[in-house]
This record gives structure tokens, C-alpha cells and sequence, in this order.
């Protein structure tokens, strides 16, 4: 990677890395339902004001939930959970032999191994992730849980892709018809299409990834209280690598602990406050534009801060569940320069992005940043 796309990774790994220095990144999140998260019905919307709720929510918010959305519905994401939770409940240790996690492939299971840049702490959270390329995927699919664990699997990224693409197509073609309205030139590459830059199984191309997340319950609640203090997080602040996620949410109690912010970036760390995502909207959802994307569009798209907080009271008794789609271009794919960028691949982008949260810490650097909280 040359050093000119090693800054433009660099710039957004900086941000994540300011929310511990500025206390960001622990900022209690308000109670407000002013802030909350818009919530889009394709039930009854036509096309064109869809396109636009789409547009002002990416813009504005960078956040938002679908109800009633095309390609994935209830069904679907609760089926996709039972094998999840299956998944998980084996022991740790059969998990590690079946899906070897491999940060390079961005695949398999892992547990605790992401430190983010925001905490400098490991996430209290274990993964398996699902990278759509069989060389990711060929010794990690896990044969004792049976051929429709795959399979199901393959057919719910499918879906969420499907999803995905239809996403990024409304939000690029209302960008367009905006910015012709405002009466701005478009850039040269500005008709490419971005949708039609993700695959699914196309070796040395396809980057989507599913990632299935289990955020294990704490043996008590001053043990969650206790990590809180120490700047734990189940999931620290960060933006996310991708186009656009879908993140599918359980409802039960002890599910809940989403948050988001607006990228300090456009606010100002001191001004930027968290708010509460809710997660009991059954079938609901959820949607946050990722880094690329935001790169991609110069900015006029929002990547959004979020987090998942630690539990408290009775909810550190239980488990939480969640799955996230990440819609990432393709590695030849190229993120197209702006006056004062560079452009670099998505391959490059990705890879970059990895290394920041897997890059390894001993136990002394652990302690340490968690001391300096």
C-alpha cells in the first residue's frame, strides 16, 4: 500500500482514536426521543419520496431502520438467528477448531480479539464472521453444525445483498437528481454504480461479510459494573469499513445497548452527543452508512458513530445477539478521487481498516490504556 492511501485510512482510524482522548467515546447517551432514528416504511411510500427519506436520513443522520423492507423479512432474520445462537452456544474451543478466525481472510471465529481504536480495550463480544469467497471460507464453515448452516447462511447474504444494493442505487440516484436540481456539474466518474461494485463468491473480488455477534452475558452485575469503569465497552465507538451495514437486531430484553452519534468530523467532538437505538420494532432493519460510502460521495453522505454500551442492571445477566451485513465494493473496485484525495482500491481500504483492530496487544497495553480511561 503506497503512503498516500496509507493517510486516507489513517484520517479515519484518527477519528476513532480521538473518542478516547477527547472522552467521547464514554459519553453517557441522552434520553431524548428528538434524536431518535428515523424510521422508514416501504409500505406506503412511492418511489420518488422514498428516495428522498433514504437521501436526508444517510445525509442528515447516517442512520435509519426499515420496516416492510423488499428482500429480507421477519422470517428470514429469525431463522438466520437460530442458527447463530446454535452457533455460539457450542464450546469456545470447538468453535476455534471448526472456524479458525484469520484476520487477513477477515473470516472465522473470534473471541475478544478486536480492540478498537477508540478503547484501546478488547471488545466483550465473540464473532464469527462470513467472508463471501470459498478460499475465506473453505476450512471454516463448521461441519458439525450441518450442511444448512452454510446453506442458509449463503442464501440470508444473498438477500441482504440484494438489499444492500437496492440501498446504495435509491441513495446515488436521489444524490444525482439533487445535485442537477441545485444546478452542479456532476463529476466525471460521477454515473458509475456503485450497487453493481458488490459480489457475493467471486474469488479475488467479493468483500461482503456477515458477521454473527454474541455478547455474552457477565457472571454479575458488578462485574459489568466494574469493566464499565474500566472502559470496557461490548462494542467500542467506531465507524464502520463498508458502503452501507444492515444490522438485523433481536428484540428480548437484554438486546438492547445500540447507540450512535454523529461523526465528530462534521460536529466537533465536544458537540456531539449518543442517542439510543431501539431495538424491539420486530422485523425492523437497521441501516448505517459506512466509511466508503461516505468517501465515495465526498462527504454528502454521513458514516456514522455508534456503539453498543456496556449492559447495566439486569441485562448483564443476559445474552445479546445480533448479525451485521456489510456491503463492501469489490477489491478491484476503485474509490474514486475527489479534488485533494487519492484514490485507492477497496482492497486496499479494507485491509488497512483490519489491521487497525487486529493489529494485537499485549496484556501491559491493555492495562495500560484501560488505566489512562
Amino acid at each position: 500500500m503506497s503512503a498516500q492511501n496509507s493517510r486516507i485510512i489513517d484520517q479515519d482510524v484518527d477519528t476513532e482514536s480521538k473518542l478516547l482522548t477527547s472522552g467521547l467515546g464514554l459519553k453517557r447517551a441522552l434520553n431524548d426521543s428528538a434524536r431518535s432514528v428515523p424510521v422508514i416504511d416501504f409500505s406506503n411510500l412511492d418511489s420518488d419520496v422514498l428516495d428522498a427519506k433514504l437521501y436526508d436520513a444517510a445525509s442528515n443522520v447516517g442512520f435509519f431502520a426499515l420496516v416492510n423492507a423488499p428482500f429480507v423479512n421477519k422470517d428470514d432474520i429469525d431463522r438466520q438467528f437460530e442458527f447463530s445462537e446454535k452457533f455460539f452456544a457450542r464450546a469456545k474451543a470447538v468453535k476455534e477448531q471448526e472456524s479458525p478466525y484469520d484476520a487477513k481472510l477477515n473470516s472465522g471465529y473470534e473471541y475478544k480479539l478486536q480492540v478498537r481504536p477508540s478503547t484501546q480495550l478488547k471488545d466483550e463480544k465473540e464473532s464469527f464472521q462470513v467472508t463471501a469467497k470459498e478460499s475465506s471460507m473453505e476450512t471454516r464453515w463448521p461441519k458439525d453444525m450441518g450442511p444448512d448452516f452454510e446453506a442458509n447462511t449463503r442464501e440470508f447474504m444473498g438477500k441482504s445483498l440484494e438489499l444492500a444494493k437496492m440501498v446504495i442505487a435509491r441513495l446515488q440516484r436521489e444524490r444525482r437528481r439533487r445535485r442537477r436540481a441545485q444546478g452542479g456539474e456532476e463529476e466525471e466518474e460521477e454515473e458509475e454504480d456503485i450497487a453493481s461494485k458488490h459480489s457475493l463468491w467471486v474469488e479475488n473480488e467479493s468483500q461482503c461479510t456477515l458477521r454473527m455477534i454474541h455478547y455474552p452475558p457477565f457472571d454479575s452485575v458488578e462485574e459489568a459494573e466494574d469493566q464499565a469503569k474500566m472502559g470496557y465497552m461490548r462494542a467500542g465507538a467506531h465507524t464502520d469499513w463498508c458502503n452501507v451495514t444492515l444490522l438485523y437486531q433481536r428484540t428480548e430484553f437484554g438486546n438492547g445497548g445500540l447507540e450512535c452519534a454523529a461523526n465528530p468530523r462534521r460536529d466537533g467532538f465536544e458537540n456531539t452527543e449518543w442517542a439510543q437505538i431501539d431495538h424491539t420494532n420486530p422485523g425492523a432493519i437497521t441501516v448505517n452508512i459506512g466509511d466508503m460510502l461516505s468517501r465515495w460521495t465526498n462527504g454528502d453522505l454521513l458514516s456514522n458513530l455508534h456503539r453498543v454500551r456496556m449492559p447495566e442492571g439486569e441485562e448483564a445477566l443476559k445474552s445479546r445477539h445480533s448479525m451485521a451485513f456489510f456491503a463492501q465494493a469489490d477489491e478491484s473496485a476503485v474509490i474514486r478521487a475527489y479534488p485533494g484525495q487519492e484514490s485507492l482500491t477497496a482492497k486496499e481500504y479494507i485491509l488497512g481498516r483490519i489491521r487497525s483492530n487486529y493489529g494485537g496487544t499485549t496484556d501491559k497495553a491493555v492495562m495500560a490504556a484501560a488505566a489512562a480511561v
